[in-house]
């Protein structure tokens, strides 16, 4: 990988050492555009309202509570948790390219 660019997802197999994994999400990793892209995706796919500036205001609440949240703000009937896990699915889908570390 370009230093730049470092993995998201690492899987047990791939320790060879004993090591501390922190959560660097929106610390020292800026993982928002692939969020924001899953969160858009889905806004569309379920026919929620969601911008940018939203997004923010509930960052670092779980998927789940942002889409309850939603949809009791807009008045609509979806299943919450499988349309949080989609969106969970498409953004590790989407960061698994790598991201970009804050500077």
């Amino acid at each position: 990988l370009a230093p730049h660019r470092l993995p998201i997802i690492i899987h047990p197999t791939q320790l060879t050492h004993h090591r501390q994994i922190f959560d660097l999400d929106g610390t020292v990793l800026d993982t928002m555009s692939h969020h924001w892209a899953a969160w858009h995706s889905i806004s569309q796919r379920f026919g929620f309202a969601l911008t940018k500036t939203k997004l923010l205001s509930m960052a670092g609440m779980p998927s789940v509570t942002i889409m309850r949240t939603l949809m009791e703000e807009q008045n609509l009937q979806f299943d919450a948790t499988a349309a949080a896990l989609e969106k969970q699915k498409l953004y590790a889908s989407l960061a698994e390219g790598g991201t970009q570390v804050i500077p």
